[in-house]
C-alpha cells in the first residue's frame, strides 16, 4: 500500500458507494433489514460516525494528546455495543439531515488523509495513533473498506427485493 494508492481506494470505493445508494427510493431508505435490523440510513449514520471518530483521533494525536479509541471510556471489545448506540440513537433521525452529515464527512476525512505524509502512513512506528498497525489500516478500515463493507450489504438488500 502506498498513499497514492490508498486514496485511490478511498475514492473508489466512496463513488461505488454512493452509486449503490443513488438506486434508492427515498421509502426504501429507512426501510429496516440492510445490516441487521439497520436501514440504509442507519448504515449513513454509522459510516459518518466512524470517519468522525477518525479524524477525531488524528486530531487529538496531532495536539500531542492519547486518543481514547474506539471512543472516551470504549475498548475495541465494545465496538459491538458501541455501533448499537450510534444505531439507538440515529434511527429516529430525520433521513436529510443523516444524508447531509454523511455528505459532509466524506471530504474533510479525505483531506486528513490527504495531508498526512506518506511516511506517517506507512511507517507504523511514525503512526501517532501508537506504533501498533500503519496509520495507513486505520484510515482504510474506516473509508475504503468499510465503505466496501456496507456497499456489498446495501447491494445484497437491493438484490434481494429484486
Amino acid at each position: 500500500m502506498d498513499k497514492t494508492q490508498l486514496l485511490r481506494d478511498i475514492r473508489d470505493e466512496r463513488e461505488r458507494l454512493e452509486r449503490v445508494l443513488d438506486r434508492f427510493a427515498t421509502s426504501a431508505m429507512v426501510e429496516p433489514g440492510v445490516v441487521g435490523q439497520w436501514s440504509a440510513k442507519d448504515v449513513l449514520v454509522h459510516i459518518a460516525f466512524w470517519e468522525a471518530a477518525f479524524r477525531g483521533w488524528i486530531v487529538t494525536a496531532a495536539r500531542g494528546e492519547t486518543p481514547e479509541m474506539p471512543v472516551s471510556g470504549g475498548t475495541w471489545e465494545d465496538v459491538d455495543l458501541l455501533n448499537d448506540r450510534v444505531y439507538q440513537k440515529g434511527r429516529d433521525r430525520p433521513l436529510a439531515d443523516v444524508r447531509d452529515e454523511f455528505a459532509a464527512s466524506y471530504l474533510p476525512t479525505l483531506a486528513l488523509v490527504e495531508a498526512t505524509d506518506e511516511s506517517v502512513l506507512l511507517d507504523p512506528k511514525r503512526n501517532p495513533l501508537g506504533p501498533r498497525e500503519p496509520l495507513w489500516q486505520y484510515a482504510a478500515a474506516n473509508t475504503s473498506d468499510h465503505y466496501r463493507e456496507h456497499r456489498e450489504s446495501l447491494e445484497a438488500w437491493l438484490a434481494a427485493r429484486g
